[in-house]
């Protein structure tokens, strides 16, 4: 596992924090080619940083879960269809853990269905 992440140059306390890798970071950047936009547009390709459900939940969960042990619970709550949940179950079976999922329903935001 990677001790030399540049966050623990900004913050070099959070490197005594327990901490599971859980994907390859740092996340790659791609310079995105596209003619209807002038100069130049780089984007942070955090889907790559994980074979499996990438991205910036990988990237928490690795201090979130960074303590767990086999045979460990952990509860992860979420509105229905959370990908927090998701990652969070993802990732703790994979470190031989449990997960309570607790979900609710809730109603899509009128503002996003007029979009």
């Amino acid at each position: 596992m990677s001790d030399s992440l540049p966050l623990f140059d900004r913050f070099p306390r959070l490197a005594s924090i327990p901490r599971i890798e859980l994907c390859d970071l740092p996340s790659p950047v791609h310079r995105l080619e596209h003619h209807s936009i002038p100069g130049e547009l780089w984007i942070k390709r955090d889907d790559l940083n994980s074979p499996t459900l990438g991205g910036n939940k990988a990237r928490a969960l690795e201090f979130l879960l960074g303590g767990l042990e086999p045979g460990d619970t952990v509860i992860a709550v979420g509105g229905a269809g959370s990908t927090h949940i998701l990652s969070t179950a993802h990732y703790a079976k994979s470190l031989g853990a449990k997960t309570i999922a607790m979900r609710w329903t809730h109603d899509m935001n009128a503002v996003a269905q007029s979009v």
